[in-house]
């Protein structure tokens, strides 16, 4: 444009952004542009250009001669709707704004957002994981019998959950055994077969590996071992042992994900500390999940191949157990859209672990689910450190009812025969179990302040 206006100097005075607007005008209540006797579609009217000012070139003494920034013979050019979007009034600058924050800068960025709102409506019922081992295990430092372990698979496969996470997968040269820990800390593939061959058609098995205490040698590939699901967490802590988020661990925490996920694993990645992490770190973390960037090709852009991450699930995990209702919907909305419309990645899902120090749990799981989270986790009982978690007999009736998403029925009978036998036995009441959890003043004021559980419960175990 500018060319042809430099070298057209006699036809042209000016360049002069315009939009077309095919609509019906009127002026002093006369039609401008149409017969109002004779029909016709606002697409088919003649186009009526209005100058937008998104950008005017004039040479300076001629528009002090017209006083104005267009001048009497302009090349005119036009942009679409969203380009003309001109800044004037309050309602301008909210437009502008919501635009910005749904990184609308295109034409197409509109259609990915419709794409986006598309997937949010048509979600299906999560997936539920059944972690009453693996987060239990720190009320008993992981020392489960074998028996209680394979009950409490059995409960979980036949009430229909989907996942049973039965403990850490642990490096002894890194995390070096001791005396306390139980062998569910150190969960090897001879471990979770013994559980599995108890129930031959039994959930799927999910192990969690703690970022620093393993190395992706530590699993063989998925076709080999009984395991079907890692859940690597990264803990929320940098260089300096810091709470603080730190993208140089976090860029070894993609690449283990990546290394298992290529072994034929489905893999999650657990962030925790949920409720510390700032918006700017989401919007990192996002950028190097997905590994693989969007690419669009084609003549005209048309054609694309979607960013892929390094994991199936991303995690938010309320490890204080301050995470509300209202920040858990936009968290996981903020992860989906930044993975969805940000990063064009459709590989990745959004998971929920809610724990229960405020008396929350299953409502923040619930308001997670309803923002788009795929699958969440819980305990039987709620068993689990500190306060403990959601209750699985209770998240199912929210979220399933009698009828799996599946179209498998989920039952309650087994979780409650489960956790009156051996976790809250009925000679216990009203007491709380024989396992060091639950809900008390101490777990409250954690959860209110932000805090590790780990305080609260370092004055009960010894005042």
């Amino acid at each position: 444009m500018i060319r042809i206006f430099r070298n057209e100097p006699d036809k042209y005075d000016s360049v002069a952004s315009v939009q077309n607007n095919k609509n019906f005008f009127w002026m002093n209540n006369k039609p401008l542009n149409f017969d109002p006797k004779a029909q016709c579609k606002s697409q088919n009217l003649p186009p009526v250009l209005n100058a937008t000012y998104a950008a005017c070139i004039i040479e300076r003494d001629n528009m002090m001669n017209v006083r104005n920034c267009v001048g009497e013979r302009p090349l005119l050019y036009e942009v679409d709707e969203l380009e003309a979007i001109d800044i004037d009034t309050s309602l301008d600058f909210l437009i502008s704004e919501s635009l910005h924050k749904l990184s609308i800068n295109t034409l197409d960025d509109v259609t990915t957002n419709l794409q986006y709102l598309d997937t949010v409506t048509s979600r299906q019922k999560p997936l539920l994981l059944d972690c009453t081992i693996r987060d239990g295990g720190y009320t008993n430092n992981w020392n489960f019998s074998d028996e209680f372990v394979m009950k409490a698979y059995e409960a979980v496969s036949e009430s229909g959950m989907d996942y049973f996470e039965i403990g850490f997968r642990s490096n002894t040269d890194l995390f070096p055994p001791h005396s306390k820990m139980g062998r569910f800390a150190y969960v090897t593939d001879d471990i979770v077969h013994k559980v599995k061959v108890c129930v031959p058609s039994g959930c799927k098995m999910a192990v969690m590996a703690k970022m620093g205490t393993f190395t992706a040698d530590d699993f063989c590939n998925a076709t080999d071992s009984p395991v079907d699901m890692v859940r690597v967490l990264f803990p929320l802590l940098d260089e300096d042992r810091r709470s603080k988020f730190s993208g140089k661990k976090f860029a070894e925490c993609v690449q283990a994900c990546r290394d298992i996920k290529a072994k034929g694993y489905t893999v999650c990645l657990n962030l925790a500390c949920a409720e510390v992490l700032t918006m700017a770190d989401y919007e990192a973390i996002c950028d190097m999940v997905v590994y693989s960037k969007h690419k669009s090709f084609g003549p005209n852009g048309n054609a694309s191949v979607p960013g892929s991450a390094c994991c199936d699930f991303l995690y938010l995990a309320d490890t204080y157990g301050a995470v509300d209702a209202d920040l858990a919907s936009r968290l996981v909305k903020k992860l989906r859209f930044e993975l969805t419309v940000r990063q064009r990645c459709v590989d990745c899902s959004i998971g929920f672990h809610a724990h229960n120090n405020l008396g929350d749990g299953w409502t923040k799981t619930l308001s997670a689910i309803d923002a788009g989270a795929s699958i969440v986790d819980s305990c039987i009982f709620g068993l689990g450190r500190g306060a403990g978690n959601v209750q699985s007999e209770v998240l199912i009736c929210h979220t399933h009812g009698m009828a799996g998403g599946n179209g498998k029925m989920l039952d309650l009978e087994p979780l409650l025969h489960f956790g009156d036998s051996n976790i809250q036995s009925y000679e216990h009441l009203p007491f709380q179990s024989r396992f060091s959890f639950g809900q008390n003043c101490l777990h409250l004021m954690t959860g209110f302040l932000k805090m590790h559980p780990d305080y609260a419960q370092t004055i009960l175990n010894n005042y």
